[in-house]
């Protein structure tokens, strides 16, 4: 969460810090950082991350797997399917029984019963087709990351990153995602990772604190 505080020279000043700590809710040890050195953390790692080309490949190709196989995994649209391939097939193996003189009465009385069984099927898979999104290109998701850096900083942040967790000892920057990804938690993935030392300043101190950040980009 954000917090304030004023410096020496009467300067408002402001940080992040865990939520919990500040109502006591726990005993966190984590030190308060200054709001533009988060920020800047985040920005400086956007614009390195989506600057490398071979990153955003990686991108793209995860999301487009994770996308193909949300696709798979609608179990309704796959038993629908599947239900009028059978219903498609039942159906010509009675015309071609009825081609070579079988029983005409039962054999029209059945077909009818498929037929409209294959209709109500057709809309079913229409309208479950509806609910599936739109599955986007390569170029999609690649120009959804590279056309983010023309934005203006605040922007930038608004529009990419979903979250930004401060831990003792890392830091996670989490990017939103132009394709739906579902609650699976194996579906998240981390494409970034570098180290980032910092002098912190902290209220109320005179000197500044050394911090060594582990920070981990994902997408989830």
């Amino acid at each position: 969460m954000s917090d304030s505080g004023t410096a020496y020279n009467g300067e408002k000043k402001y940080y992040y810090k865990c939520r919990g700590r500040k109502a006591k809710f726990n005993d966190c040890q984590n030190k308060p950082i200054r709001k533009e050195v988060l920020e800047k953390i985040v920005i400086d790692s956007i614009i390195e991350e989506l600057s490398d080309k071979s990153t955003v490949d990686y991108i793209v190709s995860q999301l487009l797997n994770i996308q193909e196989n949300q696709a798979k995994t609608n179990v309704v649209l796959n038993l629908l399917i599947k239900e009028k391939q059978t219903t498609d097939t039942a159906i010509t193996n009675i015309m071609t029984a009825i081609e070579n003189g079988g029983s005409t009465c039962t054999a029209m009385k059945r077909m009818r019963e498929l037929e409209q069984r294959q209709e109500e099927l057709q809309k079913l898979i229409v309208l479950e087709k509806s609910k599936t999104p739109v599955l986007l290109t390569a170029d999609d998701i690649r120009n959804y990351y590279v056309k983010a850096l023309r934005l203006e900083s605040k922007l930038l942040i608004n529009y990419l990153i979903k979250e930004t967790i401060l831990y003792k000892d890392k830091i996670e920057i989490h990017y939103n995602s132009p394709v739906n990804i579902g609650p699976d938690e194996n579906r998240d993935f981390s494409f970034a990772s570098k180290s980032v030392n910092l002098k912190i300043k902290v209220p109320f101190r005179k000197h500044k604190l050394k911090i060594n950040y582990d920070v981990k980009s994902f997408i989830l």
